[in-house]
């Protein structure tokens, strides 16, 4: 089990003694079937294999849509559904003096659709603001997150660097 899950890593019998602590060549006998591990240099192991897993696990950076299309709250609805057909996208995060205030989609769209007619701002029919994660979170976080968001933001160094949506994550 440790073997398949070290050359799943792709990491050597060196590189996982030197990040656990445990020789190389008691690596190489566990392996082999040639030594039992004890209880604290199995969990040496493990805990090594369990940190590499999460490092090699895609990141957000890897797969996010880095154009970003915004609206602004005080957008006029019927110029942002035309927009929103025009770059052929279906939700579009609303900001508000460049901050991340909420989202419209066009199942808000649709549910105000009655009111539309009235209706003239983005922000009189918006909905919360989506999550904003950091480049380095995790796929597996990011699922947790799209389970409730129908997009996520991602935030770089220098302001938001992307977007991701669940179709984003089935793609991969």
């Amino acid at each position: 089990m440790i073997k398949k899950r070290r050359l799943g890593l792709g990491v050597t019998q060196k590189e996982l003694s030197k990040l656990c602590g445990v020789s190389q060549s008691m690596i190489a006998k566990i392996e082999a079937g040639r030594a039992e591990a004890s209880y604290s240099i199995a969990r040496k192991i493990f805990e090594a294999l369990d940190s590499l897993a999460h490092e090699s696990e895609p990141k957000v950076v890897d797969f996010m849509k880095r154009k970003i299309v915004f609206c602004d709250v005080g957008d006029n609805v019927h110029d942002v559904i035309k927009k929103m057909k025009r770059k052929e996208i279906s939700q579009l995060p609303v900001l508000k003096g460049g901050d991340l205030v909420g989202s419209i989609s066009e199942g808000v769209l649709l549910e105000n659709m009655d009111r539309l007619s009235k209706v003239t701002d983005v922000g009189e029919i918006m909905r919360d603001a989506p999550p904003v994660v950091g480049e380095n979170t995790s796929r597996n976080s990011l699922i947790s997150l799209l389970r409730e968001f129908p997009f996520v933001m991602v935030r770089g160094k220098k302001g938001f660097s992307g977007l991701v949506t669940k179709s984003d994550v089935l793609g991969m």
